[in-house]
């Protein structure tokens, strides 16, 4: 499914315990979601992950905290929050009790009850609920109870917290001689908040594992029975899933699906009875298949950490999430995201990030993070070229304090091409081959991604296609490597060309040219960056025009501007009639600017920048002309040269990029002409060269 894109108010979600295992897959979940969402994370620490996934972060004291209810409940008003996924075990509760405070500023707790959430946290209330609905669940009783009878427990047992559900502190007992040396070791007068459960042997454990626990006296957790089940607003199941948990160390590396009948008819009356519990959204069960019976020992009311890589096996229960609790989507609308398949196993590992210096620092020094966050760096590809010089005049001049790293091929060159810039200090230059390697000098806080070559590059237009791909795969994996937050896509208005201008960002793409191929293609390399944590913005640039260094003179309009200067015939192709989208290059090199300071909502678009005013080929030619008549009074001819090859017209809306971006073409084409043509005349450019592809060979 696409990613919709739409310059409405996205849906607002909130995610706590942002940099927990379970928020982070949550978090992940709602990236791939395929219509726009803008996440808001909840994290008492700065050296949280999760927390730089997000679009805002707040920090909120532990849940214990009075007025923890109170600072979340004015994040989610002010942020405007639609829907507050809870992301740890501590807050479930706290945030069902003020759930419908939150209601009433608009916000959905994706919860069940708080007597539900609490009859289910605590191990002993829910087993005496689940045996009321003759679920095969592990008998359950108090340590205190089992202390004055051991006889009466099965064995072997585990003790474990009443509570919650982490591993710390988790005792196994083999025999009844076993209690007097754990409960020596529990808290005195805390014996009730422990509980002893029978130990289950799980039929993927071999002989020698299960001696191997019982001689150690603690768990093995390598693989267990996992379930899932989503739950609507109404109280029924829309969606389960069973899977063989693989495990090291209490992390899921591994899920294998599994679709066994006698596990779904247990998992039946677990179903029954958290209806009647009134459940509600995702929840998680843990229980033993011993290979012919499925018996359970613990349920939890939210997501879990493995909630990504069952995403991949489709059961994609974030995004159905959204669209149910947050989106109001019907039932029967979502059960087709939780339809897990069976003919593949996940697997996974942590994940890993770098955030810039001042990210961290902001969030502990403020207790927030908003975007934009003011940027340090800016890598950019492309930079010897017609707009990447133009991108660097722009950048430098429009934030004092940000410096420009610049992979180039001949860096001597470019440096010197700076030589006389006052900023020149701010500037970095690299060589390529040290973005190649992904050299710790190319890192960045946004990775501009300018360089291209064009036609008339190669008498191989296939090899064009490959050399474009090759430098936007390079540009990809370096965002991916140096863990790069923002990439900016430069593409063009030729991916359209076969479609019927006006053109908007809804506007199927129709290439027709290998270099039009290759930016479609570049186009999905870029989003795919979404599932790493790198958010992206796609500019479809019209075709550039206007004086700037290495200014291109076989583009039609500064040819027809050149020819003029000169008193010179105007050759058009064709009747003249095709139109064309012409955009100055400081207007290009503005869009730039304007995206890096625009919000991080406008992130994870595609904008066309352009004009918004197309003008036919042979009207460009007579404004060319009357330039030259006013300036030089020169009277220039105009030949038309027969039907052209193409005869192709281009024209895109800027609309979207006004609205989101606030930016707007601000150099009258004419104005732009007036400079080429001056220039010509006062002999302040260099004449094009003997070979007018030479400069087209270069990136870009």
């Amino acid at each position: 499914m696409a990613r919709l894109e739409t310059t409405h108010r996205p849906l607002c979600v909130g995610v706590t315990a942002a940099g927990g295992g379970i928020a982070q897959t949550v978090i992940d979940g709602l990236r791939a979601c395929p219509f726009p969402v803008r996440i808001v994370g909840f994290e008492l620490t700065a050296r949280a992950k999760g927390l730089y996934d997000c679009d805002a972060a707040y920090r909120l004291p532990p849940a214990t905290d009075p007025s923890y209810c109170e600072r979340i409940m004015a994040v989610c008003r002010d942020e405007g929050i639609d829907l507050l996924i809870p992301g740890s075990d501590p807050e479930l509760p706290v945030l069902a009790a003020i759930s419908h405070r939150l209601k009433d500023i608009g916000c959905t707790v994706l919860s069940s009850p708080e007597a539900c959430v609490r009859t289910l946290q605590d191990k002993k209330a829910l087993h005496d609920a689940m045996v009321k609905h003759d679920v095969p669940f592990y008998r359950t009783v108090l340590v205190s109870e089992a202390i004055e009878r051991p006889d009466a427990v099965t064995y072997p047992a585990i003790v474990k917290p009443r509570w919650g559900s982490a591993s710390t502190g988790i005792r196994i007992l083999v025999a009844a001689s076993d209690w007097q040396s754990v409960a020596g070791a529990l808290p005195v007068g805390q014996l009730d908040q422990w509980v002893v459960q029978p130990l289950g042997r799980p039929v993927w454990w071999d002989e020698a594992t299960w001696r191997r626990v019982l001689a150690r006296r603690s768990i093995d957790q390598q693989d267990q029975l996992a379930m899932q089940l989503f739950i609507t607003r109404h109280g029924d199941v829309a969606g389960r899933m069973a899977w063989r948990a693989t495990l090291k160390r209490g992390v899921v590396i591994g899920v294998e699906p599994l679709d066994v009948p006698a596990i779904w008819q247990a998992i039946e009356t677990v179903e029954k009875a958290l209806r009647s519990l009134g459940a509600r959204g995702p929840v998680n069960i843990q229980g033993i298949w011993d290979g012919r019976n499925a018996r359970f020992f613990e349920i939890n009311p939210r997501f879990s950490g493995s909630t990504g890589v069952r995403a991949l096996l489709g059961y994609r229960e974030v995004e159905a999430a959204v669209r149910h609790f947050g989106l109001h989507e019907s039932a029967q609308s979502i059960r087709n995201l939780l339809s897990p398949s069976t003919d593949r196993i996940g697997v996974r590992q942590m994940a890993e990030h770098a955030v810039p210096v001042a990210w961290v620092n902001r969030f502990e020094s403020s207790g927030r993070l908003t975007h934009p966050v003011p940027l340090e760096r800016v890598l950019l590809t492309g930079a010897s070229g017609y707009l990447g010089r133009q991108i660097i005049r722009s950048l430098l001049q429009a934030d004092p304090a940000l410096r420009i790293v610049a992979p180039v091929r001949n860096p001597e060159e470019m440096m010197q091409v700076f030589v006389d810039h006052p900023q020149r200090d701010r500037l970095h230059v690299l060589a390529w081959e040290d973005l190649e390697c992904f050299s710790p000098q190319a890192c960045a806080d946004v990775l501009i991604h300018a360089a291209a070559v064009r036609p008339p590059t190669h008498d191989d237009e296939s090899s064009l296609l490959v050399e474009n791909l090759r430098l936007t795969r390079i540009a990809v994996e370096a965002a991916s490597h140096l863990a790069i937050p923002f990439l900016m896509f430069i593409s063009s208005h030729a991916v359209y060309e076969g479609k019927t201008p006006p053109w908007h960002e809804t506007t199927p793409p129709y290439p027709l040219t290998p270099y039009a191929y290759a930016k479609v293609a570049g186009e999905m390399l870029v989003r795919g960056l979404v599932c790493e944590g790198t958010r992206y913005a796609i500019l479809r640039m019209a075709s550039l025009h206007g004086l700037a260094e290495r200014i291109q003179w076989e583009r039609v309009a500064h040819r027809f501007a050149r020819q003029a200067a000169l008193g010179e015939t105007i050759h058009v192709h064709g009747d003249g009639s095709q139109r064309i989208d012409l955009l100055h290059i400081r207007d290009a090199a503005c869009a730039v600017t304007s995206l890096l300071k625009a919000p991080v909502q406008a992130w994870n678009q595609t904008y066309n920048i352009s004009s918004g005013n197309p003008i036919g080929i042979m009207k460009l030619a007579e404004l060319c002309g009357r330039i030259a008549v006013s300036g030089k009074g020169l009277d220039v001819p105009i030949l038309l040269s027969g039907k052209p090859a193409r005869a192709i017209s281009y024209g895109a809306s800027n609309r979207k990029a006004r609205d989101v971006l606030g930016w707007s073409p601000a150099v009258s084409l004419r104005n732009g002409l007036q400079e080429v043509m001056k220039s010509v005349w006062e002999g302040s450019v260099v004449a094009p060269d003997e070979d007018p592809t030479v400069q087209a060979r270069s990136v870009e």
